[in-house]
């Protein structure tokens, strides 16, 4: 029996509070059409904690850079959360195409 799996990629991401991060990402496709964004969330509820931000650095290759400041990172409690990178194509279908934990450690 065949089977298919659309599950996203994963990415573990840590950092310490207070400190900038910016994690290049290589999907190695084009994005033209797509608007990509970024969620730190609560492993608890599901909360947003911080919405990094997203910058598509080269389109035609899918090159892109999740970062946050030093004030978003010094604003999250340190312990572990789940991130996610979501991708949004001109018919606003949606797909999660990174994953992981987002560990946030004390300075």
């Amino acid at each position: 029996m065949a089977s298919f799996e659309q599950l996203p990629g994963t990415l573990s991401v840590a950092c310490v509070a207070g400190d900038e991060l910016s994690v290049p990402v290589d999907f190695s496709i084009s994005l033209a059409g797509y608007t990509v964004a970024a969620s730190v969330l609560s492993l608890v509820d599901a909360r947003e904690v911080v919405q990094p931000i997203v910058s598509v650095t080269n389109e035609t290759a899918g090159i892109v850079a999740v970062s946050l400041t030093e004030t978003a990172t010094a604003s999250i409690t340190p312990g572990s959360y789940r991130w996610r990178l979501t991708w949004t194509d001109d018919a606003d279908a949606e797909r999660t195409a990174l994953a992981g934990i987002f560990e946030v450690k004390a300075r």
